[in-house]
Formats: structure tokens, C-alpha cells, sequence
């Protein structure tokens, strides 16, 4: 996720863990500073939150191998050179990328924007309904998303957090922001 300069994204994030739970095509997605051992593992504990995982299928990265052990988690990875064991991961992770470039072109937003931009495109697939009429987020949990959805990168009023910073006593309560994520 790195630019043509080699520049990370905002917060220092280099690299995002993407998720693809394939019965519900639930997808997530968190940015990580690293591919070690620590970083991937907050990052699927994250992911996972109140869920129980059994198996894991994954890529052979060293790190994911220890998280799966530590997270008492079956892994098993594909094998070098046979892209049918994960060519579903593969294509959900060129989804991804083109959701988010297409996500920040839209939004008006810098390409250093993608760490927020990975979790929002997730959870924008996983609200669209397919042709059976639910969504992926409507299988896993057994109700629709309760939230309201706002494009990313639109303009919002918001009332700043009092320990961030006050207005001025002349200026609005509410502070003009933009959307990120």
C-alpha cells in the first residue's frame, strides 16, 4: 500500500490484513504497521472479535502461522505455486484495492487515506444485498446494519470532543469536518 515514493499512510500504516470469512462472504479489514507477529495478531483479534474461529486458511506468511498457534486456531496454508487454494482470497484482495481507489477518487481524498478507506470499503460490501436479497452482513449477524451510511470524504458537522479541543466561545458548538472512514 506504499506509493510510487514510497510514502505510508496515514499513521505510519504500510500494510493491510484483509479478511474474508467465505460462508457469509463477510469481509474485513485492518491496516497494520508491520507483517510481524504482534501487529497480525491485535489485528485478527480485532477481526474476530466475540466470533470463535476454527480453521484459517492463509498465505504462508511466518507471522499468521504464530497467530493462528497463540489464537489456539487450526491453520492451513496454501501451497506454493497452486493458485486454486487461494485464488478466493487473491481476487476478494484486487476487489479490495480497486474499492479503494475508486472509494478515495470519489471522496476527494489523498491516496494516504486508505487505511481508512480498507475497514469503510469492507463494510460497504458487506451492506450491499445480493441477488437472494441479503447481505453479507445480515448472515452473519441476523439483522440488518443499524447505522446510518454516509459516502466517504463527505463534509459533516460534528461536535468536537471536549478533551480534543473547545470552539471558541464566538464560533458555532458544532465544527465543520470531513468524513473519513
Amino acid at each position: 500500500f506504499k506509493d510510487i515514493y514510497q510514502v505510508k499512510g496515514v499513521e505510519g500504516y504500510s500494510e493491510g490484513l484483509t479478511f474474508l470469512d467465505s460462508c457469509p462472504n463477510f469481509r474485513g479489514g485492518q491496516p497494520v504497521q508491520s507483517r510481524d507477529h504482534a501487529d497480525t495478531e491485535e489485528a485478527l483479534r480485532f477481526l474476530q472479535g466475540t466470533d470463535s474461529w476454527e480453521v484459517m486458511y492463509s498465505d504462508n506468511a511466518p507471522s499468521l502461522r504464530s497467530t493462528c498457534k497463540s489464537m489456539a486456531v487450526t491453520w492451513e496454508p496454501c501451497q506454493p505455486g497452486i493458485h486454486n487454494n487461494n485464488g478466493v482470497i487473491e481476487n476478494t484482495n484486487l476487489q479490495i484495492v480497486y474499492d479503494i481507489k475508486v472509494t478515495l477518487a470519489t471522496g476527494g481524498l489523498p491516496a494516504c487515506m486508505w487505511p481508512y478507506a480498507l475497514a469503510y470499503c469492507c463494510l460497504i460490501h458487506n451492506l450491499i444485498q445480493g441477488e437472494d436479497g441479503f447481505s453479507p452482513w445480515m448472515r452473519k449477524f441476523g439483522e440488518e446494519f443499524q447505522g446510518t451510511v454516509l459516502p466517504m470524504g463527505c463534509g459533516v458537522f460534528f461536535l468536537p470532543a471536549p478533551t480534543k479541543y473547545k470552539n471558541s466561545k464566538a464560533a458555532p458548538s458544532m465544527s465543520y469536518g470531513v468524513l473519513a472512514g
